[in-house]
């Protein structure tokens, strides 16, 4: 074992039973594989599970900064009225 595992290990071994387990899952969710569900996919699943992997989502996006954009100018728009 090397010393950032044996470091990691220190350190988890000194915290309670609930903040083991979120550093757990954020391991997991660190090996596990990203998948890239299209609308469909997500609006043919269950609420509950479409809901939990959308917060999930955003929950990994959280510190990144997202660039809005328009899809229409307002241009565009004053043409249509």
């Amino acid at each position: 074992m090397n010393a950032i595992e044996q470091k990691i290990l220190e350190k988890i071994s000194h915290l309670e039973a609930e903040q083991q387990q979120r550093v757990l899952d954020f391991v997991e969710q660190l090996t596990t594989p990203l998948r890239h569900y299209t609308a469909r996919e997500l609006m043919q699943m269950p609420a509950h599970e479409r809901n939990a992997i959308i917060r999930a989502q955003l929950e990994q996006s959280v510190d990144e900064d997202f660039e809005t954009f328009e899809a229409y100018s307002e241009e565009d728009l004053d043409a249509t009225i």
